[in-house]
């Protein structure tokens, strides 16, 4: 009898270890983080702590938590690429989009298309850019890189999953030296980093953050951002000003440094929004060139018409709020504006074209 009950308990054990990964997964998404580490915690003791699913919840934790550099680590040792251009919350559904993205990879893999890399300022159309892309040359996207801008950490069985050839990938992630050595360790060759004015990305991100952080989304939104939401906008752009702004210019200072420093095995090609704005099909062909893809333009054109009409009727993935270059003097006070002048450094506005 007692052999009998020791046979079962293998069987137990791994149904109270599923039991127990179901159970963090709903804890995860009510966002009760500390105990779904609890349950997490005791399914290990079940199971082993280095199954794909264990690695996984434990590294959306971390990432839920903000600790992104050791949820990076969790990632790649799930050994499951590519990330998914949303946020990771469930294992079963990522990996049904997983193979879907492998799939469709193949596909451009076996065709020669080659994947387009970037990495861009948020709220700079690069969603646009990406979608447009993905839809128009029929290849999947997805990310390398988790957390936050500017803090964004690149996973690197990721990034080799990218390199492989066939994607297009979404993301915001610095130079730092650890994203640096995941690019050169996937031998990726080509980088185009994208960016806008930063007084209009400001306003963007002002009115982008209130809303995700009113409507409750995971972000690791901290006490200051949540209070913020209750300020004048006037107080708001002030607050970015001071938080957020100096961050944007120390990104772009440090990817033109790396461009220059890299440049033995990284090219590097800057792209503006506004150089999107004013010319969309031109803007299309030479990023798409850059990595060594020809089209049409009078195709080109026309798809592009036709996604802005959609755009203009609401469509989500669009991801427009407004679409404009100088909102930024409109809705910033004369002091505001004097502000971020003075942080905006002259080079990087000579450069990208950013009238001060």
């Amino acid at each position: 009898m007692d052999t009998a009950k020791g046979s079962d308990d293998p069987i137990r054990m791994k149904i109270r270890f599923e039991d127990l990964l179901l159970l963090v997964e709903t804890r995860f998404s009510e966002k009760d983080y500390h105990t779904a580490q609890s349950l997490l915690d005791e399914a290990k003791e079940l199971g082993s702590s280095e199954d794909p699913k264990v690695l996984f919840y434990e590294a959306s934790i971390l990432q839920a938590k903000g600790d992104i550099q050791r949820a990076a680590k969790y990632f790649n040792r799930a050994g499951l690429s590519p990330g998914l251009d949303a946020d990771l919350t469930s294992y079963v559904p990522y990996l049904s989009l997983r193979q879907n993205i492998l799939a469709e990879q193949f596909v451009c893999i076996t065709s020669g298309i080659p994947s387009i890399v970037m990495t861009s300022f948020p709220r700079s159309a690069s969603a646009f850019i990406i979608n447009f892309s993905s839809a128009h040359l029929k290849v999947p996207s997805g990310r390398m890189s988790i957390g936050m801008f500017p803090d964004r950490e690149i996973v690197p069985i990721w990034a080799e999953r990218v390199a492989q050839g066939g994607m297009i990938n979404h993301e915001h992630f610095p130079p730092s030296s650890s994203n640096l050595a995941a690019l050169k360790a996937a031998r990726i060759p080509k980088l185009a980093v994208h960016v806008r004015d930063p007084r209009q990305q400001l306003i963007s991100w002002v009115h982008h953050r209130t809303d995700e952080i009113s409507r409750g989304v995971p972000r690791q939104a901290t006490a200051k951002e949540i209070s913020f939401v209750e300020l004048s906008f006037e107080e708001k752009i002030d607050w970015m000003i001071e938080t957020h702004f100096p961050k944007l210019i120390e990104w772009v200072v440090q990817w033109i440094d790396a461009a220059e420093r890299e440049k033995d095995w990284l090219e590097i090609r800057f792209t503006t929004y506004e150089e999107f704005v004013a010319d969309k099909t031109r803007f299309f062909e030479e990023l798409w060139a850059f990595f060594g893809i020809g089209v049409d333009p009078g195709y080109l054109e026309s798809n592009i018409n036709k996604v802005e009409e959609e755009a203009k009727m609401g469509a989500k993935w669009t991801n427009f709020r407004q679409g404009t270059v100088d909102e930024w003097r409109k809705v910033a006070t004369v002091e505001q504006q004097k502000a971020m002048g003075k942080l905006t450094l002259p080079e990087l506005a000579e450069r990208f074209g950013w009238s001060l």
